[in-house]
């Protein structure tokens, strides 16, 4: 993960490798016990993907998800996905993100952006997306 101001207020995170059966990210409840969250499979499709995203980050305390704008997205030589998201904290803090996807040998890789909409979202997305394009799968 890297963030410049702190992950509560943007981040993005790297995501690789997400096998068969395994979460996108795990969401720990308080008392440190493993919230059960739906699972990859591979093969999914990018509705699929964005449909379990969205019920994770349920979990982990998001309100009012709303997945918008899914489509297609090159990462490298890769074909790939992406969607763009936006929720609410418990505290009402209003973000906003995206993630972009591919799957390669039956693993999903995801890369995930995500900010505070006021400033910070804003603030970055065009250099995430710069950073993004850039990107050379090996």
């Amino acid at each position: 993960m890297w963030t410049v101001h702190g992950p509560l207020l943007h981040y993005i995170r790297f995501i690789k490798e997400i096998e068969d059966g395994d979460p996108l990210f795990e969401v720990t409840k308080r008392g440190g016990e493993i919230e059960k969250v739906p699972v990859y499979k591979s093969g999914m499709s990018p509705l699929e993907v964005a449909e379990i995203f969205e019920t994770t980050r349920g979990k982990s305390g998001a309100q009012n998800f709303k997945v918008s704008e899914l489509k297609p997205q090159k990462l490298g030589a890769e074909n790939g996905f992406r969607f763009d998201y936006s929720f609410a904290t418990k505290d009402g803090l209003l973000k906003e993100g995206f993630a972009v996807g591919f799957e390669k040998g039956e693993k999903l890789h995801m890369i995930v952006f995500e900010g505070a909409s006021l400033h910070y979202y804003p603030a970055y997305k065009q250099q995430v997306d710069r950073l993004i394009d850039t990107i050379e799968i090996l």
